[in-house]
């Protein structure tokens, strides 16, 4: 397999060194412009070509690894699968599902392969870790903690301490794949906006566990709502709003954004504007993609506020 890599930065420099492994893989030229990456590919001894298409002018390559930044994935995977290569690509895939999307379509109509690097699913950890929760060992992960949650109010050390081995047991789980994603979604982006918003009037914010505790619900209603534009599956990734807020009573927590102060106004144009907080793909996104936006926010905040 001849690979022609693209960006030498951090990550090209990984992919560069494991290919030194695997055998039948030469990287046999690399695309870049910056003094950096002219140093580099003078280490390697690498042809260097300012784009792909030079590159395949003058080379022979089978596959463009893509290991530069997110905004140029879909050029440059698209300039690659014009000249017939296969494509590896650094994760995101895009900055947006749409991007995403084209870039598979064109893959497959002339015939290529396009992967993205989402590779800890392959390694040991993550192996260990999805035997553990297929088999059942321990039970379902999250059961301990929800069984005991009605002894949170009084504090019961048998219900704060399932609790604490959760909170520690899933930063251990992201520490293993090296990303916290799965523990901060777009209820954490609802949370940030209403305490820039606090700040900004010069008050104190509620505590954040609290605001993403009673955002949860607010983006559950989100999937619920959105579920005839899911993929496939992805709807069943999140529990009801309703089992989510009994969850959190019975834990004697609020549930309602109403419960702790948050006006209509604000909660309004949080689900309008949460997904400008962060450059980060979630449920609030894919709404405005998808033209719904402000007709989700509209039907929550009238079921929530009236």
């Amino acid at each position: 397999m001849r690979i022609a890599l693209v960006g030498l930065g951090g990550m090209g420099t990984t992919h560069y060194l494991n290919y030194l492994h695997i055998p039948d893989a030469q990287v046999v030229a690399a695309v870049g412009q910056s003094e950096q990456d002219r140093a580099r590919a003078a280490q390697w001894g690498l042809p260097l070509y300012a784009t792909l298409t030079e590159l395949c002018a003058a080379e022979q390559a089978d596959l463009a690894d893509i290991c530069a930044p997110t905004f140029l994935h879909k050029p440059l995977a698209l300039e690659a699968i014009r000249h017939g290569l296969h494509v590896i690509t650094e994760k995101p895939a895009a900055l947006s599902l749409a991007d995403a999307q084209e870039m598979y379509e064109a893959a497959d109509r002339a015939g290529v392969q396009l992967y993205v690097a989402q590779v800890l699913q392959f390694t040991r950890e993550v192996e260990t870790l999805h035997q553990v929760i297929a088999d059942g060992r321990y039970g379902k992960p999250l059961d301990a903690c929800f069984e005991r949650a009605d002894g949170l109010p009084r504090r019961d050390p048998e219900a704060l301490g399932a609790l604490m081995e959760a909170l520690t047991m899933t930063g251990v789980a992201m520490a293993l794949v090296n990303i916290s994603r799965p523990a901060s979604g777009a209820e954490h982006m609802l949370s940030h906006y209403w305490e820039m918003d606090s700040i900004a009037r010069g008050e104190n914010p509620n505590h954040h566990g609290i605001q993403v505790g009673v955002a949860t619900p607010v983006i559950a209603r989100f999937f619920e709502l959105l579920a005839d534009e899911l993929p496939e599956g992805t709807g069943a990734l999140c529990p009801p709003h309703a089992e989510i807020e009994a969850l959190l009573r019975r834990g004697g927590a609020p549930a309602s954004p109403v419960e702790i102060g948050i006006g209509r106004d604000l909660f309004r144009s949080s689900l309008l504007e949460g997904h400008t907080v962060r450059p980060r793909y979630s449920i609030l996104r894919f709404a405005l993609e998808r033209g719904r936006l402000e007709e989700v926010a509209d039907a929550i905040t009238e079921e929530l506020y009236g």
